[in-house]
C-alpha cells in the first residue's frame, strides 16, 4: 500500500519546492480531489497511511505558524516577517489532514458490520437520503442504520449551514425514520441551529454528548425548532 501512495507523497512534497522557488500557487492544493482522481483509488487504509506521512509535517507547520520556538525561527527564517506565507504553509499540511480524515471517516461509515443487521432496520432507512462526506470540515455519515433505537442524533446540514439536535420523545420511545423524515422525536427539545463557521465541527464525529451539547449551546444564532426532514446536503455526524 506505501507504494500505492509513493508517487502522490512524492507529488505533494514536489509542490511545497515548487512553491517555494515560487513555481506554484499553494492556495490551489487540493489533496482530496487528487486522491479521488489517483489510480489505484485511495482507500481509508491508505488515507491512513498518506495521514501518518505528513503528521510530523503538520505538527512543525504548526509550530512555524506561531513562531515561537528558537530552533523553528532559525531554521525558517525566511519566514521571519512573512506571517501570510506561514498561514500557507500550516494550510497545505491541514488540507492534507482534513481529506485523509474523510476518507478514513467515510470507510468507518460503509464498513459492513460483523453483526448480521435485521432486515426490517434495513427496510426503515433504505429511502432515507443524506450526504457521506462533507470534504471541507473534515465530517462522515454514521451508517444512518444508528439512528434506529438511539435518543440523541446529531445532523449537519451543508447547505443551510444548520446544526440540528434530535432528542427523542420519552413518550414515544427511541428515534426512528419513516421514510425521508425523522420520527419520534420531542417536537420541544429538538432544536437547530447556524453554524457561521462550520469548521468548529472538524473532529465533531469524535466528541462524547456533553462537548457536544456544549459545542451547540456555544453557537450564538438564533435556535429554531427541528422539523424531522433529512435530505442530500445532511451528514448525519452522531447518536447516542
Amino acid at each position: 500500500m506505501r507504494e500505492q501512495v509513493a508517487e502522490l507523497l512524492g507529488n505533494w512534497e514536489g509542490y511545497l519546492d515548487d512553491w517555494r522557488a515560487g513555481e506554484y500557487d499553494i492556495s490551489k492544493f487540493d489533496p482530496y480531489k487528487e486522491m479521488q482522481y489517483h489510480q489505484p483509488g485511495i482507500k481509508p487504509a491508505h488515507a491512513k497511511i498518506i495521514q501518518d506521512a505528513f503528521k510530523s509535517g503538520l505538527e512543525e507547520a504548526r509550530e512555524v505558524f506561531a513562531f515561537e520556538d528558537e530552533d523553528i525561527k532559525e531554521a525558517y527564517v525566511h519566514f521571519t516577517a512573512r506571517k501570510t506565507e506561514r498561514k500557507k504553509f500550516l494550510d497545505f499540511y491541514e488540507k492534507i489532514h482534513t481529506a485523509t480524515e474523510t476518507l478514513i471517516n467515510a470507510g468507518k461509515a460503509t464498513r459492513k458490520t460483523r453483526v448480521k443487521k435485521s432486515v426490517s432496520k434495513d427496510k426503515l432507512i433504505s429511502k432515507l437520503k443524506f450526504k457521506e462526506s462533507e470534504s471541507s470540515i473534515g465530517v462522515a455519515s454514521i451508517n444512518p442504520v444508528s439512528i434506529l433505537d438511539s435518543s440523541e442524533l446529531w445532523v449537519y446540514n451543508t447547505k443551510n449551514r444548520k446544526l440540528i439536535h434530535f432528542v427523542a420523545d420519552k413518550l414515544q420511545g427511541p428515534l426512528s425514520v419513516k421514510g425521508t423524515t425523522i420520527i419520534g422525536f420531542d417536537v420541544i427539545n429538538s432544536k437547530q441551529r447556524t453554524v457561521r463557521k462550520p469548521e468548529i465541527l472538524k473532529g465533531s464525529g469524535n466528541l462524547a454528548r456533553t462537548k457536544f451539547e456544549k459545542l451547540y449551546k456555544e453557537l450564538t444564532t438564533t435556535e429554531i425548532a427541528a422539523n424531522g426532514r433529512i435530505n442530500e446536503h445532511c451528514v448525519i455526524i452522531k447518536v447516542f
